[in-house]
C-alpha cells in the first residue's frame, strides 16, 4: 500500500473507537430509541500501483432497502460477539471467507 495513503487512513481514523460508538448505541437503544448493533470491515489491499478495497453486493431480498447494493463486508452484532471487532471479523469470514483474525493489520 504505498506509505502516504496508509498514513492517511491512520489519521483518519486516530482517535475513534468502536466501542464508544456502541456505547452510544446502548445509551440510545435504552432510551427506547431503537438501534441495533452492527460492525464493517473496510478492507483494504496493496497493488503495485493502487490499493484496493473489498466489496460485497448484497443480495436482493424484495422490501430489503440495501437490496443489491455494494457494500463493506459486516452485519449485525452476535450476543456471542464479545466486541464490535469480533462481530466485523466473524462476518468477513462468513460472507467472503477472509479470515481477518489471522490475515490482517489492524489501523
Amino acid at each position: 500500500m504505498p506509505p502516504l495513503l496508509i498514513q492517511r487512513v491512520r489519521e483518519a481514523l486516530q482517535g475513534l473507537d468502536a466501542d464508544d460508538g456502541a456505547a452510544a448505541l446502548r445509551s440510545s437503544a435504552a432510551t427506547g430509541d431503537g438501534g441495533r448493533f452492527a460492525a464493517v470491515a473496510a478492507v483494504l489491499r496493496p497493488t503495485d500501483a493502487d490499493t484496493e478495497v473489498l466489496l460485497i453486493r448484497r443480495a436482493e431480498h424484495e422490501g430489503d432497502p440495501w437490496s443489491g447494493h455494494m457494500a463493506f463486508p459486516g452485519g449485525r452484532h452476535d450476543p456471542t460477539d464479545p466486541d464490535l471487532l469480533t462481530t466485523a471479523r466473524r462476518e468477513t469470514l462468513e460472507e467472503v471467507g477472509l479470515d481477518l483474525s489471522r490475515r490482517a493489520r489492524l489501523l
